[in-house]
């Protein structure tokens, strides 16, 4: 059962990823428009190219780790590296910008969750990693609240 979970996971995070890198690379003003703001120049379409190879080099990268379980362990590893970097650059940007777009607030809730519901990867032991780091994200989201 857990194997069946942990695969609906990957391929579901996977797919979902692949959808917003394909955003970035497609369409780089798409994300832009939708929050209200443009981009005109080759520099930023550069930047929005590589978070469309960053995002489907990860997203193929956990859809393969279903098929191939040899993979499964830095895969579900890679998740938890994404999703932290993505929550704790969010809660940066939140400290410091202050409040961003509405959906913005959606996709920092998908990542907590999908953070929360990730196995660490190992194969013995199926505990979570962030059960390790819940208080500390805790304790971080209380005091960005006091701050506000």
């Amino acid at each position: 059962m857990i194997d069946k979970l942990e695969n609906f996971l990957l391929f579901s995070t996977g797919i979902g990823l692949c959808f917003f890198g394909l955003g970035y690379g497609l369409n780089p003003n798409f994300y832009p428009q939708l929050f209200g703001y443009e981009i005109n120049n080759t520099n930023a379409f550069h930047v929005f190219k590589a978070f469309n190879g960053l995002y489907l080099a990860f997203s193929s990268f956990w859809i393969l780790s279903v098929f191939k379980t040899k993979f499964k362990q830095s895969a579900n590893l890679s998740i938890i590296i994404l999703m932290l970097g993505l929550i704790f650059g969010r809660l940066w940007s939140l400290l410091i910008d202050g409040m961003p777009h509405g959906l913005l607030w959606g996709y920092l809730g998908l990542e907590i969750f999908v953070l929360k519901v990730s196995p660490s990867g190992r194969t013995k032991n199926r505990k979570h990693l962030c059960d390790k780091y819940s208080l500390p994200l805790k304790y971080s989201l209380v005091l960005f609240c006091k701050k506000l």
